[in-house]
């Protein structure tokens, strides 16, 4: 359409002088074209939220690469490439670290764990999603990642890391044999209900994927991640621009 209407006007200015009303019509639509094509319209690849980016640590926007020829995983799948994947072993970085002038670790925080895990599965074939969290105290929200297996549905995972002092102490107490090589782990099955609290469990504990599950867990008094808050609201992007929200 636009190369037609490119046409017309280039044949207007030519072979329509004694017809100024039509070329005025031909200008102004080919004005409107081209701010509808650019107002409004963001970067493909990054994700926006009450009409602002998504940023990650380093303020930059978070870009999710999405392939095509993915498919939903089955939840053994999904728990493979996981196991496999390496996101969690960042370090969870809030601001840049410095030792005098040297800056030693740049900001790393949960949207750069969700960016990177996507990319990761799309990059494997897997098909996957971005999620932001938010809670009802605080005005810090929290990323994390979900998968639409064939066989358990939505899927919620978190593979947010440690802070360094965190890191340092489980990796020294795994180094003393007092706690077991998954215990360097931070891949989770996160669980979400609006109106209840965020809820992590380990990927290697999980037995079940629903919110009831969570409750009953959590009865037993097994966690061992302390939940972010109550969550009031949470939004889901896919490939191609789908969105969920809740």
């Amino acid at each position: 359409m636009m190369q037609a209407l490119l046409q017309a006007l280039m044949h207007s200015t030519t072979s329509m002088k004694n017809k100024p009303r039509l070329y005025s019509i031909l200008l102004l639509g080919l004005v409107f074209l081209l701010a509808s094509s650019t107002i409004g319209c963001g970067h493909s690849r990054y994700i926006y939220e009450n009409d602002a980016v998504i940023v990650g640590g380093d303020d930059k926007p978070i870009e999710l690469i999405n392939n095509p020829d993915t498919t939903n995983p089955t939840y053994a799948e999904l728990v493979a490439f996981l196991e496999k994947d390496e996101t969690d072993q960042h370090l969870y970085v809030p601001h840049s670290t410095y030792r005098g002038n040297i800056k030693m670790f740049m900001p790393y925080v949960c949207a750069d764990f969700a960016e990177e895990v996507h990319n990761n599965a799309e990059e494997a074939g897997i098909r996957a999603g971005f999620v932001s969290v938010s809670f009802e105290d605080g005005d810090e929200g929290h990323a994390l990642n979900v998968f639409e297996t064939s066989d358990k549905g939505l899927v919620f995972v978190d593979c947010t890391g440690l802070d360094f002092k965190q890191q340092s102490a489980i990796f020294d107490d795994y180094v003393k044999g007092y706690l077991p090589h998954s215990a360097l782990s931070c891949d989770t099955v996160a669980y979400i209900a609006v109106g209840e609290e965020y809820g992590r469990i380990d990927l290697d504990e999980a037995g079940g994927t629903s919110y009831e599950y969570y409750e009953w867990y959590r009865g037993r008094g097994l966690c061992e991640w302390e939940s972010l808050g109550m969550v009031i609201h949470y939004r889901m992007w896919w490939g191609g621009g789908e969105e969920r929200g809740l």
